[in-house]
């Protein structure tokens, strides 16, 4: 009888805690978005693949739900807020579309544990949950722009970044780190390091060369997360916290000093004539659309400076005129605008801040002049 009593009030705390998280959503996520009910068994990986038609997306739905604190850790009864481009949207069927709160059921959540509620803090409720950037006055001169995950954009490295040292292990047996885990480094009293120095997770995933000409670029940083130290445990070894987690970490990912990320860009105008492509974006996709990271080949020995704008476009091309036969040249189509974050000697990340049609590596871009 008790236990029956006991499922009840988790069931209730969760349907709660659930019709809540939906009603905020409604509020910031565009009306058609859809929302789908996590069950038991699901994970961000399986959504995705569901639904995204791209397992790999998954990093993409942690980014949008961010009451989502560890994506490894998704729960029954919670919502999912699916906001998918056209080209690779999925349709919900209509057992799993749950588009207004009052639609729950509790079906499949008696088995949440007690602890995910406490969890699921005041703290985390108020964080924005949109996947596009907050942007303010794009068009104007004296325009700005905010981008809150600025510290995950990654860059194209010319070199492979020197270390400052390494994730050796953690003080849990997890394949997969995150926020909040503690670790250890192989830096000591040796490397002259100190309790409360901040570090950069990242990783090396590839060389970029250029998807037009070839040329090599770079290598490509990706930004994992940020640590903490906690504790020096002798000449070769200390003890970390990760206090910032934007991907997953694993043990003998590097770290180099931490930079505080400028979240605030302000436009900035530029000289006219500046051409070029999308090489790279910051999520392993082939479509790309508002939100996401790219990397394009312009840097500082072309000016480039963050702030600038650039619109993306596709060159005019001819097609026959089936009743004459002559061949007409239609008009060059513009389908985005980028918003450089920040810049590399060859290359720069960018934001992408509208997209009419899906964008790809290889798109050309040109700087706007304002």
């Amino acid at each position: 009888m008790k236990r029956n009593f006991l499922n009840l009030v988790i069931i209730v705390a969760i349907l709660g805690l659930t019709v809540n998280l939906i009603a905020q959503m409604e509020e910031k996520l565009s009306p058609e978005t859809q929302v789908y009910i996590v069950k038991q068994g699901d994970t961000l990986w399986d959504i995705s693949a569901r639904f995204l038609d791209n397992a790999w997306y998954w990093p993409r739905l942690w980014e949008q739900n961010k009451y989502i604190t560890d994506p490894h850790l998704i729960f029954p009864g919670e919502p999912i807020a699916l906001v998918p481009s056209p080209a690779r949207a999925v349709p919900l069927p209509g057992a799993a579309a749950v588009p207004r709160a009052e639609a729950l059921l509790p079906t499949g959540v008696e088995e949440a544990p007690l602890e995910r509620e406490a969890e699921i803090t005041e703290e985390a409720l108020k964080e924005e949950m949109a996947v596009s950037p907050i942007v303010v006055g794009l068009e104007k001169k004296e325009g700005t722009i905010y981008y809150s995950r600025m510290g995950s954009t990654g860059f194209i490295s010319l070199e492979e970044l020197a270390a400052a040292g390494l994730i050796l292990d953690s003080k849990e047996e997890k394949l997969m780190l995150g926020e909040k885990d503690s670790v250890y480094l192989n830096l000591g009293d040796a490397s002259g390091i100190a309790v409360g120095d901040k570090f950069s997770i990242y990783t090396v995933t590839k060389k970029v060369n250029h998807p037009i000409t070839g040329e090599t670029l770079g290598y490509k940083i990706k930004i994992l997360g940020g640590l903490e130290v906690v504790e020096l445990n002798g000449e070769n070894v200390s003890t970390a916290t990760i206090f910032r987690s934007y991907d997953v970490i694993s043990r003998g990912d590097r770290i180099r000093p931490f930079e505080p990320a400028v979240r605030e860009i302000i436009l900035q105008g530029t000289k006219a004539g500046l051409e070029g492509y999308i090489v790279d974006s910051k999520q392993p996709v082939s479509l790309l659309g508002e939100g996401d990271i790219v990397h394009i080949d312009k840097g500082k020995r072309d000016e480039v400076e963050a702030g600038n704008v650039f619109t993306v476009y596709r060159p005019a091309r001819k097609v026959k005129d089936r009743m004459t036969g002559r061949k007409l040249q239609l008009p060059v189509e513009n389908v985005g605008k980028l918003v450089v974050l920040n810049v590399q000697e060859k290359t720069s990340t960018a934001l992408v801040t509208k997209s009419i049609k899906e964008l790809v590596i290889g798109d050309h871009i040109r700087i706007e002049v304002f």
